[in-house]
């Protein structure tokens, strides 16, 4: 089992607790959510791990690429989140510029893992069909290859 199934299986096995919980309870509170990734304080890495949530996230949603203007808004409404409820690190900027985010999401998809803070397995998280616009990497993504496979003519 890799490390990427572990991972998804014990957050399976949460959900489920919580589904359960909420049903015992009729309701629950929203776990907060504060991601591991900002503790290590590498501001690229976690803008580049921003960038990746939000290709992944654009994808889940309109099943096509995502462009750089929805990757940029994803991210800085991440970032608004992260910083309203106090886990943004002060020292990081607030408000990074667009061809900042856009510069991320180029890295998000280089194979050069001197740059690519996010490869999985030796693999860019996400690949760019053309330019400006980026998805999900369908190596690396069962549920990517899929959806692309059956939209194509």
């Amino acid at each position: 089992m890799t490390m990427q199934q572990k991972t998804l299986l014990e957050s399976n096995l949460d959900l489920k607790e919580r589904i359960r919980e909420a049903l015992r309870l009729g309701g629950l509170k929203t776990p907060a959510y504060y991601p591991e990734f900002l503790k290590n304080g590498d501001e690229i890495r976690a803008l580049q791990r921003l960038v990746a949530e939000s290709i992944r996230g654009y994808f889940s949603e309109h099943r096509r690429p995502t462009p750089l203007d929805a990757i940029y808004s994803r991210v800085m409404e991440k970032i608004w989140i992260l910083r309203q409820d106090g886990h943004w690190p002060g020292t990081w900027n607030p408000r990074p510029t667009k061809r900042t985010i856009d510069r991320r999401a180029n890295e998000v998809a280089s194979r050069n893992p001197l740059e690519n803070l996010t490869m999985i397995d030796g693999k860019p998280f996400a690949i760019a069909p053309k330019a400006g616009s980026y998805l999900p990497n369908p190596a690396l993504f069962e549920d990517v290859a899929r959806i692309l496979k059956e939209t194509q003519p």
